[in-house]
Formats: C-alpha cells, sequence, structure tokens
C-alpha cells in the first residue's frame, strides 16, 4: 500500500509515500480547521455564547470544533475534536435538513434504536 517501506539491509521500515501523501492532505485539513475555529471565535464573540461545528455521522454528531466568549456563561471544558453525540442532543440538525431527508433518518433510528428516535 506504500505506507511502509522496508529496508532490507538495516532490517527496519521507513515512512512511505503514501503516508507522506496522507500526512499533508491532513496537514491541509489542519489548515481548514483553523479558519473554521477563527470563524467561530469570530461568532462566539458576537453572540456572546458557545459555539460548535459538527457533522453529522448517522445517528451521531461529530463535533470538529468549538470556540466560546470569554463571558459567555456554562460549558467550561470544550468539547474534543471527534467527540460523538447522539443526535437527540441535536435535534436541530433534523430542522436544518431537507423534510424527506430529515424524515427518512428518523425512521431509520425509530428501526434500529426507537428509544432514541423520540427526541
Amino acid at each position: 500500500m506504500g505506507q511502509l517501506v522496508y529496508l532490507p539491509r538495516d532490517q527496519k521500515y521507513r515512512i512511505g509515500p503514501s503516508a507522506v501523501a496522507m500526512s499533508t492532505s491532513m496537514m491541509k485539513g489542519l489548515q481548514l480547521r483553523n479558519l473554521i475555529r477563527l470563524r467561530l471565535q469570530d461568532v462566539a464573540e458576537q453572540l456572546p455564547g458557545t459555539v460548535g461545528f459538527v457533522i453529522p455521522d448517522r445517528f451521531h454528531l461529530v463535533y470538529l470544533e468549538f470556540a466560546r466568549a470569554a463571558n459567555a456563561l456554562g460549558c467550561t471544558r470544550p468539547p474534543a475534536a471527534g467527540l460523538r453525540w447522539r443526535v437527540p442532543r441535536g435535534p436541530c440538525l433534523y430542522r436544518s435538513l431537507d423534510t424527506d431527508v430529515g424524515d427518512a433518518l428518523i425512521a431509520e433510528m425509530e428501526r434500529e434504536i426507537p428509544k432514541a428516535a423520540g427526541f
């Protein structure tokens, strides 16, 4: 797969070209996260309040970034990037989706995890 390259003389491995290419893509992603973080901080300061940037992952929301105004109340510890919340904590997600998409997601949730669907 090119992630590692074997060095027979040293009987060791070194990072291969695929791993280097992947890390370059990851670094670009971090630059995007920095831009998102700066914008979220601007929004948080304007509110003033707490703002999170999440992406949906089936029945969960995954935190990518978080910002909090200096004078915001509540939530003293920011959620870690990658933290997954079950969707009932974020019903606003459904309100932001097209009706058909939101209804389909709720129907799927009712089939697979009925207790969580009734938020």
